[in-house]
């Protein structure tokens, strides 16, 4: 939750960009005027507006310009009041607040309730960590050749769901993505056995561990019927060097996040 000032402008500008009351009070704040601009902030949040609410929350729970020290109680007030108003990233916002206990006791299950409520609101945050691996075929059993300090391999049961499956071959691990946040945890294994050309999406597991297979110009779940959200894991070739394919994970909020999948000779 400590994040910086900037987080506040960044949040607002993800929002529709109209000319308002709000933005009249943020550029109150914005030209130095922090007193006045809280006011009428604070006034069209107490007026029903769900932008000016998530703002004061993240306002109120970090330091920053208008507010030196956090307030967690109030800022509790505020994502519970866009909560209210169906507000998936307010309902997000309490969840974090009680599961790192910032101003309420810490509790996980109380996190929980507000978790899967920000989800039945459109708002379905996880921590996703990807994990690429590429194939050398035509070997008699599955093995994985691990990092020189001996880590990076599948779990045993992640081995074990890939041998069940048929697979055979030399696993390395060369990189992955990913995006670290509060929330629930998912997990995806890439296993390829060649380039791609073009960009490929795939579905993120949702808050669970998946595994995908390439096969041919075709991807295999496992679990075939494991859950997804409706976000994708992008896959993307790089023009200037070939032999690198990223991975990119994008965010509830449509951002996406990448780094290094692939490595091919």
């Amino acid at each position: 939750m400590r994040r910086i000032l900037l987080f506040l402008l960044l949040s607002l500008s993800a929002m529709p960009v109209r000319a308002d009351k709000l933005d009249d009070a943020l550029g109150l704040l914005w030209s130095g005027k922090t007193e006045q601009g809280m006011s009428a902030v604070q006034s069209l949040a107490e007026g029903g507006d769900v932008r000016a609410q998530l703002f004061l929350g993240h306002a109120y729970a970090h330091e920053n310009a208008f507010v030196k020290h956090p307030n967690y109680r109030e800022a509790m007030k505020w994502f519970k009041r866009a909560s209210s108003q169906g507000s998936g990233e307010g309902s997000a916002a309490v969840a974090e607040l009680y599961e790192q206990g910032f101003g309420v006791p810490k509790s996980s299950a109380e996190a929980k309730s507000w978790w899967e409520l920000a989800a039945k609101q459109g708002y379905d945050q996880q921590e996703l960590n990807v994990q690429c691996f590429t194939r050398t075929p035509n070997t008699e059993k599955l093995a994985c050749e691990p990092r020189s300090n001996g880590s990076g391999c599948p779990t045993e049961a992640e081995m074990g769901a890939l041998r069940a499956f048929g697979l055979t071959g030399i696993l390395r691990p060369t990189g992955g993505g990913g995006r670290i946040r509060l929330g629930p945890k998912a997990r995806a294994i890439i296993v390829m056995d060649h380039r791609i050309t073009s960009e490929e999406r795939l579905k993120q597991p949702r808050h669970t561990n998946i595994i995908y297979v390439q096969r041919g110009n075709h991807w295999v779940l496992l679990p075939a019927n494991a859950p997804s959200l409706n976000r994708p894991i992008v896959l993307s070739p790089q023009s200037d060097a070939p032999q690198f394919t990223l991975a990119g994970v994008q965010d509830v909020d449509g951002s996406i996040s990448a780094g290094g999948c692939a490595a091919w000779k």
